[in-house]
């Protein structure tokens, strides 16, 4: 692991209740030969924003894969202190639903 970097840097990222949850950008910056590099930032926002991991089905509310990668960020779940949930574009996932959502994908090899 490399050193932590120092300086200024131009931060985003999505709230839930308040709080850091999910998609985070992190933009370094020389404030002395710069300004803070803002549209760089919504840039890569919409970018992000434009880009759906999962989407739910809307006859019968089961989750559907989109892509080969599903980004998302593990977090303590509400429905139960013994299993984590998994943000994904901005829902809290269960684990269980999670794997219902893998399941049709059983033996199956993603592209690299």
């Amino acid at each position: 692991m490399g050193p932590t970097p120092v300086g200024p840097f131009l931060y985003a990222s999505e709230l839930k209740d308040g709080e850091p949850t999910g998609w985070r950008s992190m933009i370094k910056f020389t404030p002395e030969l710069e300004e803070p590099p803002f549209y760089e930032m919504r840039q890569r926002l919409s970018a992000r924003l434009a880009k759906r991991d999962l989407v739910r089905d809307p006859d019968t509310g089961h989750l559907e894969i989109l892509n080969d990668v599903i980004r998302g960020q593990i977090m303590h779940g509400e429905e139960s202190d013994l299993a984590p949930s998994l943000i994904v574009d901005g829902e809290e996932i269960s684990w269980d639903e999670r794997s219902k959502s893998l399941s049709v994908h059983v033996g199956t090899t993603a592209n690299s």
